[in-house]
């Protein structure tokens, strides 16, 4: 669960790296836990959103059929890229709303 989460930018960068370059070299099934958009995306073939608690996936976005295999640190400023991260935060925002609203029903059901 978010094994680079405590890097600084510069390293966190060389390991994605290096786990794309292991992926392709051994082509080994990766699974990945991460709750930055951006890392996902830039890792991912397929990328599962999680809903709150209980988690449930609430979308899988296919990757690898729009970013290509071989990808660089300079995808990340693509337009597909941009299109695939927007789309996700899109997803994970709405779920964050749709968590604190029920929490807010659950606290004002307590109160009553």
């Amino acid at each position: 669960d978010e094994p680079f989460g405590a890097l600084d930018a510069k390293t966190r960068e060389f390991l994605q790296e290096q786990v794309l370059q292991i992926r392709k070299l051994e082509r080994k099934t990766i699974i990945f836990v991460t709750h930055d958009v951006e890392e996902g995306i830039f890792l991912a073939d397929r990328l599962f959103i999680f809903s709150s608690r209980p988690a449930t996936i609430v979308e899988e976005m296919q990757v690898a059929g729009v970013l290509p295999e071989d990808r660089s640190l300079d995808l990340k400023e693509s337009e597909a890229f941009f299109k695939l991260r927007n789309h996700a935060k899109e997803v994970v925002r709405a779920q964050a709303l749709k968590a604190q609203s029920i929490e807010a029903s659950r606290t004002e059901s307590d109160r009553s």
